[in-house]
């Protein structure tokens, strides 16, 4: 599909908008369980809508395999590079995260009701909708003013942490399911659609035991702490030779400014966690690479057709495993309309077990998504030689660093900003040519940053910010690009 610009105000969908984006090079949507859901495109600057693209403006594009064209608010255009521009766009959803609900509060009530409550009860205009297959009634209250998009899902006390479940976001529709995805019935099986298979074991956040506690003051002034009876909340599966880990948890944000916190009120929340966090389960992340059966000539007439959160079957007789889990990450290249990469995320401690029986001569085995291949190889390599293939790839990821806080009172402005450059989790910064370095600034002001961003175009790892640089407010990016290709490094 190409993608199609609309104006930032636009209600209607189903004419070209401002303008089909054919010149469109790169168009991807990534989209994460109950997680991140953005698109990324790269387009020239000879393009004949190179002028139109605007931050705040809507670009309309295909995001998977199954749902309907959605719409993306650009947040973010670089500076030119090698004559193309990369821009960055999030789900239109997002606009909730600017939506103030008005404080409220209900001892009980379904969650249909306060789903629409959070949608109605603003202090702006909302128009979206929602819905959401729970029914059970729950207390549940907005102590102070929050966004939409918080009290959905972000904050202590939202309704994802109270209910539970997993999101569907449909352009200006909001939807809670139980279960997103269902049984697809596709199997990832070794010899057959398997492209690759890796796993990153960690158990460093795996908890035998909870130990809840809320605190509140009382009419004295004093200060009261409140546990449970019996203090823990256990996995269930006592070991007297098992090493106890105990994670100690504070649920004191979890209830009302003020409220007097009884044992029985914690219990309910710390179980309630329990359920959605559960103890005692070291989870292994499995990355599964496989290509669709329906896109090869010998299997036209098998429809399989992946989404986020479809569970799916993982098999591989080799090695013992047979395990279903779910699609927690999707790729989807928009314009070729076919999937970059699926991760078929988190299993359960089962098929680590299965792995980890393997005779792996090696120290770690890194996390990575695979990206999907235009073929079947003929054969699996081995385990041991794929995580040497792994490890040996680069994955970029910058970070930045302020000397001095991000936020400043106009006319005191004196920082340093540091790029830090981690190939996995390994720091490879001084590995890098300071020319590699690209620093811009996006503010109020483009023609004043097209200025800064020529002085700053490379060769430093580091910049000096002061008040010359801020006139009221300004962002500043950092790329890491290959100083042959002028390609950022960075996807």
């Amino acid at each position: 599909m190409i993608p199609i610009l609309y104006d930032e105000e636009a209600t209607s969908f189903d004419t070209f908008g401002i303008g089909a984006l054919k010149d469109c090079t790169f168009c991807q949507v990534t989209e994460e369980r109950n997680g991140a859901y953005e698109l990324t495109m790269k387009y020239p600057i000879t393009g004949r809508m190179y002028p139109e693209l605007q931050n705040g403006r809507l670009v309309k594009a295909k995001p998977n395999e199954t749902s309907i064209d959605q719409l993306f608010r650009i947040y973010r255009i670089t500076t030119p590079l090698a004559g193309q521009v990369t821009v960055y766009a999030a789900h239109v959803s997002y606009d909730l995260s600017a939506i103030a609900v008005i404080p409220w509060s209900e001892s009980t009530v379904s969650a249909p009701q306060a789903m629409s409550r959070l949608f109605s009860n603003t202090a702006t205009m909302c128009r979206f909708s929602c819905e959401t297959d729970y029914d059970t009634e729950k207390p549940f209250s907005v102590t102070k003013p929050q966004s939409v998009r918080a009290c959905l899902g972000g904050v202590a006390g939202s309704m994802l942490d109270v209910w539970g479940g997993e999101f569907e976001w449909d352009n200006f529709h909001v939807l809670l399911h139980k279960h997103r995805g269902s049984e697809t019935g596709v199997v990832v099986e070794y010899s057959k659609n398997m492209t690759q298979l890796s796993h990153d074991a960690d158990a460093s956040d795996v908890y035998t035991d909870l130990y809840p506690y809320a605190t509140y003051t009382d009419e004295n002034g004093d200060d009261v702490l409140v546990t449970i009876p019996g203090r823990l909340i256990t996995d269930g599966f006592i070991n007297v030779d098992a090493r106890r880990r105990t994670l100690i948890k504070d649920f004191t944000d979890q209830f009302e400014f003020g409220a007097v916190i009884t044992p029985e009120a914690l219990q309910q929340k710390a179980e309630s966690w329990v359920e959605r966090n559960p103890l005692g389960t070291a989870e292994a992340v499995i990355s599964v690479a496989f290509e669709p059966l329906r896109s090869r000539p010998d299997y036209s007439d098998v429809l399989e057709h992946v989404s986020l959160c479809d569970t799916v079957t993982v098999r591989h007789a080799e090695l013992g495993i047979a395990t279903k889990t779910k699609v927690v990450r999707t790729v989807y290249d928009t314009l070729a309309e076919k999937y970059v990469s699926v991760d078929l995320g988190k299993a359960r401690q089962t098929l680590m077990q299965s792995v980890n029986s393997l005779t792996l001569e090696t120290a770690t085995i890194i996390r990575t998504i695979f990206r999907i291949p235009g073929f079947i190889a003929p054969i699996m390599h081995e385990m041991s030689g794929q995580i040497d293939e792994i490890s040996a790839k680069k994955m970029y990821r910058l970070v930045i660093s302020s000397s001095n806080g991000n936020i400043f009172k106009n006319g005191d402005i004196s920082t340093t900003l540091s790029a830090t450059v981690f190939s996995w989790d390994e720091d490879v910064t001084d590995e890098l040519d300071p020319n590699q370095f690209v620093w811009t600034r996006v503010s109020d002001n483009p023609e004043a940053d097209i200025n800064w961003n020529h002085d700053h175009f490379g060769g430093t790892k580091t910049i000096e910010i002061t008040t010359d640089d801020v006139v009221q407010r300004a962002t500043f990016f950092c790329d890491l690009i290959d100083t042959t290709t002028r390609q950022s490094l960075l996807g």
